[in-house]
């Protein structure tokens, strides 16, 4: 679906995440914003505790780039974490679980 480019994935989903706001499409909104939520956490990066407790600004760091692969992993790994919930829940969240594969479908697209 999309070139080797970090900033172009995350340009796609940006772009899909104000299109399902437009379109009032809770769903892929919230899946959208989760995933960029995801992808953002991961390019944290890891702050000694030393440096923590030295002031404002202290804890500001060059964020770790990704590569679209690694995002795609990321992506992979919602997939699993819904997939196994779908799992847990058998026949007893109908709802739920629909909305988990729904969210499946959405997240299946960024691969």
């Amino acid at each position: 679906m999309l070139n080797d480019n970090p900033k172009d994935f995350i340009n796609q989903l940006r772009e899909d995440l104000l299109k399902a706001r437009k379109a009032r499409d809770q769903l892929t909104a919230t899946t959208l914003q989760d995933v960029l939520s995801t992808i953002d956490n991961a390019g944290a990066a890891p702050v000694p505790k030393d440096i923590a407790t030295l002031g404002t600004g202290s804890t500001e760091a060059v964020r770790r780039e990704l590569s679209t692969q690694d995002m795609q992993e990321l992506v992979r790994r919602e997939i699993i974490e819904a997939q196994g919930a779908i799992k847990i829940l058998g026949d007893t969240e109908n709802a739920y679980a629909n909305e988990l594969n729904k969210r499946i479908v959405i997240l299946e697209n960024y691969l």
